[in-house]
């Protein structure tokens, strides 16, 4: 029967598709790939090799079986996103609002003490979802957004809503997903800040002293970046 020392054992087990184990202080023999090793290998020595091959899959087998209860007992945690994504893949009547696009945006802001509130217009279009709706809020428009939050109006289609935060010049789009379905209550949403070029208007101006703006990209192309669960409206 041959043996093998340690030096020579380090040599020929340094594989990570090797696994070696001792069988005594002064014995070590391979237990994958013995057809590898110069050695000879006894009919004694296959017996040990599969006794022990047998024992630690049983071994294993009874790990996972006692893992059975605790992942039984683990809760389903959906993200929103993938539910919709299920959703949509199971009935085409409601696909999930992935991308959008924004065209012939304009927004005008009053300056030197014009009362007249920010205009908003711009075309707004999901081709997933087959919306194509205009964009509007000159100060008449309600706000359907939650209380205490910043204000919010709908398109004309008002499956789309808007707001426009003057400050930072920033624009947030928000579509309902699956509306008026059993399967709505969740809405995507987008924050961009449009590259504009603005132009003064005069008093003479149907909304009197401001700024003009217009994007300057003829079709502004985003994707949603959010997913929440709607807020009941609570605006004035």
């Amino acid at each position: 029967m041959g043996s093998v020392n340690i030096p020579e054992l380090f040599s020929l087990c340094h594989c990570p598709f090797r696994v070696c184990t001792t069988v005594n202080s002064s014995r070590y023999k391979p237990h994958l790939h013995p057809n590898d090793l110069d050695i000879s290998i006894t009919h004694q020595d296959h017996s040990n090799i599969r006794l022990h091959t047998a024992i630690m899959l049983i071994t294993n087998l009874h790990a996972l079986v006692a893992l059975i209860p605790l992942v039984a007992s683990l809760p389903s945690m959906p993200s929103f996103m993938n539910k919709l994504k299920s959703l949509s893949s199971r009935d085409d009547q409601c696909p999930f609002p992935d991308s959008y696009k924004i065209t012939s945006l304009q927004v005008w802001t009053p300056k030197n003490g014009n009362t007249h509130p920010i205009v908003v217009d711009f075309q707004y279009a999901d081709d997933l979802t087959k919306i194509a709706t205009s964009c509007h809020y000159n100060g008449t428009q309600p706000n359907v957004g939650p209380e205490g939050l910043a204000p919010r109006y709908a398109c004309e289609n008002p499956t789309v809503q808007f707001q426009w935060i003057q400050k930072t010049s920033m624009l947030s789009i928000i579509e309902l997903a699956c509306p008026n379905t059993p399967e709505s209550g969740f809405m995507a949403l987008d924050q961009m800040t449009p590259r504009l070029s603005c132009v003064d208007t005069s008093n003479t101006t149907p909304f009197g002293e401001g700024s003009q703006c217009f994007s300057l990209d003829f079709a502004i192309l985003r994707n949603f970046t959010a997913l929440d669960p709607i807020q009941p409206p609570g605006g004035n």
